[in-house]
């Protein structure tokens, strides 16, 4: 599950800044 989200993010991360996918993690965890 967590490389599931890992790899959402990473999808993310080409759209949104760094420090955007961050706060996505830490609201996801």
């Amino acid at each position: 599950r967590v490389d599931n989200v890992y790899g959402d993010r990473n999808l993310i991360c080409t759209l949104l800044p760094a420090s955007q996918v961050d706060e996505e993690q830490a609201a996801a965890a």
